[in-house]
């Protein structure tokens, strides 16, 4: 398996990530910046020349708390009918934008926080849950936290001819994967849990040119077969393991009700 790329592809603007708790050490650089690790741009959907609004937590004076400005935007537009207060509200409020290569340009605020020197230690943590998504940045006190990815994003690809799916750009940079690479495989009822570390004895997958995948016998059906057929793919980041999960229940459940 090879290392996980610096540079990430360019992550969709509606993230497939699904669930995340994470806990990342951050540092300003010499260009009075911090980098935004990889996972928490994915989470976001952040990419270079993107805005998120920050808000500073009044009670500490020591805390910031970012999200996609984007996001709140299209959750306004979505949710009133005279949806103007409610961008109005957004567009007040403190603007951080990412830089190319990764780097947060913080609002003077944020800059105040970061401090203007480089090497000052940061300590961010980023969730998504209930659709909501963010991420906090402070100071990082005597006891700086080891960075630490709980991290769960969900696609349904569709299956192509010879029942294979194009792993998105976006899983092969999170699990370190290119053309070649082996998974161990494990399969029950309609599901395959691929893993990233193997043992001896495993059935290994081979990820192929194109970062394609062809899927277990054990889960393949007629139903899949069908134009447009889609499974659902998983992936998961812990400290305990890095896997993809095929299910293909759910071309299953939609055969059935066409039927």
């Amino acid at each position: 398996m090879s290392a996980r790329s610096e540079s990430p592809p360019l992550f969709a603007a509606e993230s497939p990530v699904t669930a995340m708790r994470a806990v990342f050490p951050l540092t300003v650089g010499g260009d009075g910046m911090a980098i935004l690790p990889g996972e928490v741009r994915w989470a976001l959907g952040l990419n270079p020349g993107d805005l998120l609004f920050a808000e500073w937590d009044e009670e500490s004076r020591s805390q910031l708390t970012f999200r996609s400005y984007s996001e709140r935007l299209r959750s306004a537009v979505d949710t009133f009918d005279v949806p103007w207060p409610w961008v109005e509200e957004v567009l007040e409020r403190p603007m951080a934008a990412v830089a190319p290569g990764g780097g947060l340009m913080l609002p003077r605020a944020g800059a105040v926080l970061l401090g203007d020197q480089p090497g000052i230690r940061q300590t961010l943590r980023a969730w998504v849950e209930r659709g909501q998504r963010w991420f906090t940045v402070n100071q990082a006190d005597e006891r700086q936290v080891p960075e630490e990815v709980f991290l769960e994003a969900r696609h349904t690809p569709v299956v192509e001819p010879g029942l294979r799916v194009t792993l998105p750009a976006d899983v092969l940079w999170a699990l370190s994967l290119k053309d070649g690479d082996a998974l161990a495989c494990e399969t029950r009822l309609a599901t395959a849990v691929l893993r990233v570390e193997r043992r001896a004895g495993d059935r290994l997958v081979e990820v192929e040119p194109g970062g394609k995948l062809t899927l277990p016998d054990a889960i393949c059906f007629p139903a899949l077969s069908k134009p447009g057929a889609r499974i659902t793919l998983e992936v998961i980041l812990s400290p305990a393991e890095a896997s993809l999960r095929l299910d293909s229940r759910l071309s299953l459940a939609l055969a059935l009700v066409a039927d």
